[in-house]
């Protein structure tokens, strides 16, 4: 690994730049300070609750039409004939361009995960900050280098956020849905089973040859494998160690099994 590292030709990672970028910082410095101003500040519910449930609502539409559309270029348009010696034929599609352009907007959007965290009195976990800063950049980079493995990213990311952002939404109008530990879960193993898919791309000959694709493969590889890390102990530590107890008592109102 460390002698294709050394392989990579930096002068020619320029084109991976986004002038987006720079809005990871701002975001990296901006949660503490917006930690220390809304200490204390009581949750105004009225306010926004319902841009909160519009915002879920809206998320849940758009990674379910990513993670389709994704699976229908894959398979639809190109018969899930990957990892072809073609690395740009994905690319040079419209739709692929588009919805990976789309995907990567919405992770600077997902920035207002966190600021609703943290009007609502919330902890940000060293989970949620490296998750949110990491996949910005590096659906960033997918984006710009024209990956075609970036349908791994989409179709995976986008199906797991179609079933949390549901959860979370279903969460803020009163219905309480069991299994909750499943959306980790998912997490788990869309890391597991991506980072696995993703392997073997290093094998097709033009996607090796290519300074850019090969410092997305490193960089995606080193990031999701962060986050990996950090869903498994958040695993470990809350469905694990800190298993519920079962007691006699009743369900909640509008709980749904």
């Amino acid at each position: 690994m460390l002698e294709g590292i050394k392989n990579i030709d930096v002068a020619q990672l320029a084109p991976l730049y986004d002038d987006l970028y720079m809005l990871v910082p701002i975001y990296a410095l901006g949660v503490p300070l917006l930690r220390a101003h809304y200490k204390g500040v009581p949750f105004n519910a009225g306010l926004w609750k319902p841009i909160m449930v519009v915002y879920n609502a809206i998320m849940t539409i758009f990674s379910a039409a990513c993670a389709v559309g994704m699976a229908y270029i894959v398979w639809g348009k190109f018969g899930g004939n990957i990892k072809r010696n073609e690395c740009d034929a994905f690319a040079k599609d419209e739709l692929y361009d588009w919805i990976v352009w789309a995907f990567y907007m919405s992770k600077y959007i997902e920035f207002a995960d966190t600021f609703f965290l943290i009007i609502k009195g919330k902890g940000v976990s060293w989970l949620h900050y490296y998750h949110h800063i990491g996949a910005a950049i590096d659906m960033g980079i997918l984006w710009k280098s024209g990956a075609e493995a970036t349908w791994i990213f989409v179709l995976f990311n986008g199906t797991v956020h179609t079933v949390m952002y549901a959860y979370y939404g279903a969460a803020l109008v009163g219905y309480r849905l069991k299994g909750k530990s499943m959306i980790t879960v998912m997490q788990i193993a869309q890391f597991i089973v991506g980072m696995g898919t993703f392997y073997t791309y290093a094998d097709v000959p033009c996607f090796a040859s290519s300074s850019q694709l090969m410092f997305v493969y490193y960089f995606t590889n080193a990031y999701v494998f962060g986050v990996l890390c950090f869903f498994l102990n958040f695993f470990l530590q809350n469905y694990i160690k800190k298993a519920p107890a079962k007691t006699g008592a009743a369900p909640a109102t509008k709980k749904v099994d």
